[in-house]
């Protein structure tokens, strides 16, 4: 199973990078056995996701793996953020994952870069895409802070799971 996701802005009529923009999104994984996890797992573990930001279909933007669109740093971070501030909201402890790998999540939202703009804007009004060739980043910036973030809170699940005693869940 791979953990990469796509985010999509429903039409809503706000920007969808606008900060004034409501959180009217949805985080969709890309690889549909973990869709198939997600929809297996626990009530409690599909309601956290759901909290987190997450549906439970499956994303198809065709973007390379380890990648998502320079754009959606700030809607990334909120997912994170949400992420975050939900563990303590859910009791996770001895729920079924069905499968669904916590630590390898974390570990794959740590290690997400984000592609350039100019190796986005080909994206289909449907979603889909042609495979795009690995990217360089020449200029951190934003992706650093992100991507720093994003450890630091792959931390805190590992750290959450260890304090709770979630290991079945991310085993």
């Amino acid at each position: 199973m791979y953990y990469d996701f796509d985010i999509h802005v429903p039409g809503s009529g706000a920007a969808p990078h606008d900060s004034e923009a409501p959180r009217d999104y949805v985080a969709l994984f890309r690889d549909p056995e973990v869709v198939a996890a997600l929809n297996g797992a626990s009530e409690t573990v599909r309601a956290f996701f759901a909290a987190s930001g997450f549906g439970m279909a499956q994303g198809r933007s065709g973007l390379p793996p380890g990648y998502y669109p320079a754009a959606d740093d700030d809607l990334m971070a909120d997912v994170t953020q949400r992420i975050a501030d939900n563990l303590s909201q859910f009791a996770l402890k001895g729920e079924n994952f069905n499968g669904f790998n916590l630590a390898e999540f974390a570990r794959a939202l740590a290690e997400a870069e984000p592609l350039p703009h100019e190796d986005t804007d080909g994206v289909a009004s449907d979603g889909e895409r042609a495979e795009l060739p690995p990217a360089t980043i020449s200029e951190p910036g934003w992706a650093k802070t992100i991507a720093s973030t994003v450890f630091q809170v792959g931390i805190v699940i590992l750290l959450f799971a260890i304090g709770k005693g979630v290991w079945t869940a991310i085993g």
